[in-house]
């Protein structure tokens, strides 16, 4: 994806944040689609880096945690061996 500032220049500077937004949705539902394939054994971070590879672990980080705000994902354990698993409540989609 070309920069801000290039859509800017170009005066397209919303078509930048519809990309960027839809991108973001696009990666969540990728990373939903997975931990919900993983069924009761869940899925670790590094497992879950592996779907997004052209993104940092630290933004994959972030976009599990929009999934656990909404309520779609959730963790089991802690540190290295926890685990993403689809959370029961089915989450809140807005």
């Amino acid at each position: 994806m070309l920069s801000r500032k290039f859509y800017e220049f170009v005066g397209k500077a919303a078509d930048y944040t519809r990309r960027k937004g839809l991108d973001r949705e696009h990666n969540l539902a990728l990373l939903k689609k997975h931990i919900d394939e993983s069924g009761e054994a869940g899925a670790s971070l590094d497992e879950l880096a592996q779907v997004l590879p052209s993104l940092p672990k630290e933004d994959v980080r972030n976009l599990l945690r929009i999934l656990k705000y909404r309520g779609i994902a959730d963790t089991q354990g802690r540190g290295p061996g926890a685990r993403w698993i689809a959370s029961e409540e089915g989450g809140n989609e807005s």
